[in-house]
């Protein structure tokens, strides 16, 4: 073989792992910045809660106040907050390791109850319960 052609080969095989390496880094820097565009879109600060309890008569923390199914509609659960300032946020709903997000949202007519709704649940079944 002669020694352009020996050259050429090694250019040839330069300019592939150039390109292998450069592809890497772009979908590297899309990857994170599709990640970081999805995480700025969720709620920005979390706090903890110290443990989520039905409602009493005098609460200053969130609290259930109910939780069930409309006729032939989803299932709801509706909490009660401190003031009606509390930052908005998520239910979360595991039940035998599937995890379902349930939409939630103050209720205009009294700021301090908020109404999430989503998917049902199978009656009597253990739920572990996160926002």
């Amino acid at each position: 073989m002669s020694t352009n052609t020996h050259q050429n080969r090694n250019r040839v095989i330069a300019g592939v792992v150039i390109l292998i390496v450069l592809l890497i880094v772009v979908f590297y820097v899309a990857d994170n910045f599709l990640l970081a565009r999805m995480k700025s879109s969720q709620i920005h600060s979390r706090f903890p809660i110290s443990e989520l309890t039905y409602c009493s008569v005098d609460q200053s923390q969130l609290c259930v106040i109910s939780f069930g199914q409309e006729l032939n509609g989803p299932m709801h659960v509706d909490f009660l907050v401190p003031d009606s300032d509390y930052p908005e946020f998520l239910l979360k709903i595991d039940h035998n390791g599937t995890e379902r997000v349930y939409e939630c949202q103050h209720m205009e007519e009294t700021p301090e109850k908020v109404y999430c709704t989503g998917e049902v649940q199978a009656p009597g079944a253990i739920l572990k319960i996160s926002v």
